[in-house]
């Protein structure tokens, strides 16, 4: 879901290169997404392309880049069993689904693993853990990167580069985090939505 968006088009592209299964590309904007879709298909990828939200429940895995503000996953948008990663901020879930849909995992999305890290006051994440957004910043500082890098739509170069980067500087702690969910590490409960909890 939101294939079109500038980091959704560079993931789609570098799915389509890495997956040999059937993307179905989700947006709102039909002529963006059909021309997507067609420049995959072009190059060998089987990718099919919806504006409707309903197709979503025949994917075993959901990724959602969008841009919108509020929860736009629901419940009846999902299988039975499937995996979503919710990599928008804000979210795109909602806690509630972790009462209504225990047969799904939803997973926080551009979280890295940073140990030495440590930032004054709270950005709701474990100590150590990190947006994607920093460790790119960092990354690039480390590499005497100057100038600008991943200003307007994101490339699959610009994404292979930092996969990369990310590599080079592993011994110093970089790497993607243990899975979290609503902000905990996936062993841990996340709290369950409050009308739920109290019945």
């Amino acid at each position: 879901m939101g294939a079109t968006s500038s980091v959704g088009a560079c993931l789609t592209r570098m799915l389509a290169r890495r997956h040999h299964g059937r993307l179905t590309l989700v947006a709102r904007n039909a002529q963006r997404l059909h021309a997507l879709r067609d420049d995959l298909v072009s190059g060998g990828a089987d990718a099919h392309a919806t504006l409707d939200m309903s197709d979503v429940r025949k994917a075993d895995l959901v990724v959602l880049l969008t841009s919108a503000t509020d929860a736009v996953l629901r419940s009846e948008h999902l299988k039975p069993g499937a995996v979503v990663l919710d990599d928008t901020q804000p979210r795109n879930t909602d806690a509630s689904l972790l009462d209504t849909r225990l047969d799904v995992t939803i997973l926080d999305g551009g979280l890295v693993e940073i140990p030495g890290n440590y930032m004054r006051g709270s950005i709701g994440l474990p100590r150590g853990v990190a947006y994607a957004c920093l460790a790119e910043t960092l990354l690039l500082g480390l590499s005497g990167h100057r100038g600008h890098f991943s200003i307007g739509a994101s490339t699959v170069d610009q994404a292979e580069h930092m996969v990369s980067l990310a590599q080079r500087y592993s011994h110093l702690g970089f790497h993607i985090a243990p899975p979290h969910s609503f902000s905990r590490p996936l062993n841990t409960p996340a709290p369950r939505s409050p009308q739920l909890s109290l019945a």
